[in-house]
């Protein structure tokens, strides 16, 4: 079980959190699309995600390996370090 902290931040004067972040990666369509069994294993952190009530958010590791794979992957529309700093903390996780 990996636990990540949801840090509320600030990109390009628009509040945020890392929990949105990995949202938005999760979620990024890859370029041959999804398969079911995609969409089932990203559902699982998407629910991870959504139950987040104490401000972590708590994976099974094969869950991390796959949202780790989808915050590497991401690319972003825009150039800011606080994508950085949280591509750096999830990637980071022990």
């Amino acid at each position: 079980m990996k636990t990540f902290k949801d840090e509320q931040i600030v990109i390009k004067d628009k509040s945020s959190s890392y929990s949105e972040l990995l949202l938005a990666c999760v979620n990024n369509t890859p370029k041959e699309g999804f398969t079911v069994e995609e969409m089932r294993a990203r559902s699982r952190i998407i629910d991870a995600v959504e139950q987040n009530t104490d401000g972590k958010i708590k994976l099974e590791d094969a869950d991390y390996q796959k949202a780790l794979n989808c915050v590497n992957t991401m690319r972003w529309a825009v150039l800011d370090k606080q994508i950085v700093k949280f591509n750096e903390a999830f990637a980071g996780i022990k």
